[in-house]
C-alpha cells in the first residue's frame, strides 16, 4: 500500500510541475491536493526509518503549491494595444479599397469599348 501512494504522490508531483511550468497555474492545485494527500498517507503507512521520502515529497508538492499560488497573484498578464499593428490594419484596408476600385475602374473601361 505504501508503494503504492509513494507512485501515485510522485506521478501528481511531476504532473505538478508541469503545470507549474505551463501557463495552467490554476489547474496545477488538483495534481498539488492529490500528491500532498497521497504523501500524507504514505508517510503515516511508513515506519519511522522510511519516512524520509515521503516527507520529501511533501516537502517538494508544499513548494510548488507556494510557487503556483506566488505564480497566481504576483504575475499578472497585461494585454497591451499595439498601435502599429492598428495603423496596419487601417493601411490595409485602405490599399484593399483602392486595389478594388482601380479593378472596378479597370473593368468599366473594358465594357466601355
Amino acid at each position: 500500500m505504501r508503494s503504492i501512494f509513494i507512485t501515485v504522490a510522485c506521478l501528481a508531483t511531476i504532473l505538478a510541475i508541469v503545470f507549474l511550468i505551463l501557463p495552467l497555474g490554476s489547474l496545477l492545485m488538483i495534481p498539488a491536493i492529490a500528491a500532498l494527500l497521497f504523501g500524507y498517507l504514505a508517510y503515516r503507512i511508513s515506519d519511522e526509518p522510511k519516512k524520509k521520502f515521503p516527507k520529501f515529497i511533501l516537502m517538494v508538492t508544499a513548494l510548488i503549491c507556494l510557487a503556483g499560488i506566488t505564480k497566481l497573484f504576483v504575475i499578472k498578464d497585461k494585454v497591451e494595444n499595439d498601435a502599429n499593428f492598428e495603423n496596419r490594419i487601417e493601411t490595409s484596408k485602405e490599399d484593399a479599397i483602392k486595389e478594388l476600385d482601380d479593378i472596378e475602374n479597370e473593368l468599366e473601361e473594358d465594357l466601355d469599348f
